[in-house]
Parts: structure tokens; C-alpha cells; sequence
């Protein structure tokens, strides 16, 4: 005679059919915080790379702009990591670019070559772009007698800003009230014209201050 199941064994059917239908729902749901409802992929890995490929071509705008007679932005090429390239340094984490060293290497007292390797032309507005961007130096360059653009008092991540012996002139922007979080600003040896901005002295964050 065969023999009937038990409730035991129907239990024994039962389990791993509602097992299988708990990993079934774990994996919609996992896949529907992938897939957005317009169809298309929705990863956090996705955006920061659009957010790096944006801060590339931001980076490939500004050297643009800029006249560099030694060659020293040659390894600014698309295809190439901007985090691998000179003078940009990127978060460890976020893979973000927050600082921009474009100093010139060679000091005023080597005079030829110091002239010779100085960055020239236009600080061009694409910088705003670098939305992470808390370090920027370009100090020891030949900008021409142009003032400091506006749009640096944009730049609201700053924390350090050296624009020293850059060959700037006119008068200095009271934007740059607005970089509240900026530590050090440096505007020395500069050819300015008129006051000092008000502003600057309302800046909470700022520790030094050069102007001369």
C-alpha cells in the first residue's frame, strides 16, 4: 500500500517554495532600484562617471583658454584619466577633482626660465563646472594685466586660492565675499587698482590674508 504524506513532508514542500519566492522578490526589488522608470540604468557608479566626464571636458575648456609655451598641460588629452593629469589632484574616494596646482614650477630669482614657463591667456569660466573644487593656485603666471574673473567668487568650495605675482590688475571682485569656506586667499604682487572689498573682511573662514 502506498502511504499518504504526512504534514511533516508537506511542510518539507512547502519551505522551500516560499524560499524561492523570498529570493524572487529580494532580486525585483534590487532590480528595480537599478532600472529607472524611463527604461534606462540607474547607478550611483553611473553618475559620478558622468560627473568625472564633465569635469574633464571642464578642465579641456579651461586649458583651452590658456597659452602654456613650455608644454606643461601636455598630459591634459581626452582619454586619458583628468586625475592622472598634471597639476590636478582628485579625492581618493569620490574620485571628485578638488584641487588645481598650475603654480609655476621655477621661482622669480631663476628669471629665464621662470618667464619661459609662465601660463598665460584667460581663467576661463568652465572651472565652474568643478563643483568639488577646494584648491586652486596659479600663481607666478602672466595673465596679462586681466582682472580676476567674477566668476571665482562662484568657486564656493575653496578653501585655499592663490592668484600671487600673476601679472592681474583692475580692481579686485567683492565676489569673492562669497567663498565662505576659503582659508588662505593670496593676491600679492599683483597690480590691482581701488580698495579693498568689504567683504573680505566678513569672510569667517579666512586665517591669511596676502595682498602685498
Amino acid at each position: 500500500p502506498q502511504l499518504g504524506s504526512t504534514p511533516a513532508m508537506a511542510n518539507q514542500q512547502v519551505i522551500p517554495t516560499k524560499l524561492l519566492l523570498s529570493v524572487g522578490l529580494v532580486c525585483f526589488h534590487l532590480l528595480g532600484d537599478l532600472i529607472n522608470p524611463c527604461g534606462g540604468l540607474h547607478s550611483p557608479a553611473a553618475g559620478v562617471h558622468l560627473s568625472r566626464e564633465t569635469e574633464r571636458e571642464a578642465l579641456l575648456q579651461f586649458k583651452g583658454g590658456l597659452r602654456d609655451p613650455t608644454s606643461r598641460l601636455s598630459s591634459w588629452v581626452p582619454g586619458i584619466d583628468c586625475c592622472r593629469w598634471s597639476g590636478v589632484g582628485c579625492d581618493n574616494r569620490t574620485g571628485h577633482v578638488v584641487e588645481l596646482d598650475l603654480r609655476n614650477p621655477h621661482p622669480p630669482n631663476d628669471l629665464d626660465m621662470y618667464k619661459r614657463w609662465r601660463l598665460g591667456g584667460e581663467i576661463g569660466p568652465s572651472l565652474l563646472e568643478l563643483k568639488h573644487l577646494s584648491y586652486l593656485d596659479l600663481s607666478m603666471n602672466h595673465f596679462g594685466g586681466r582682472p580676476i574673473p567674477q566668476f571665482v567668487g562662484s568657486l564656493v568650495q575653496l578653501r585655499y586660492l592663490n592668484l600671487s605675482h600673476a601679472d592681474l590688475g583692475g580692481t579686485i571682485p567683492h565676489h569673492l565675499g562669497n567663498l565662505s569656506k576659503l582659508q588662505t586667499l593670496d593676491l600679492g604682487g599683483n597690480e590691482f587698482v581701488g580698495h579693498i572689498p568689504s567683504a573680505i573682511g566678513t569672510m569667517s573662514s579666512l586665517k591669511v590674508l596676502r595682498m602685498s
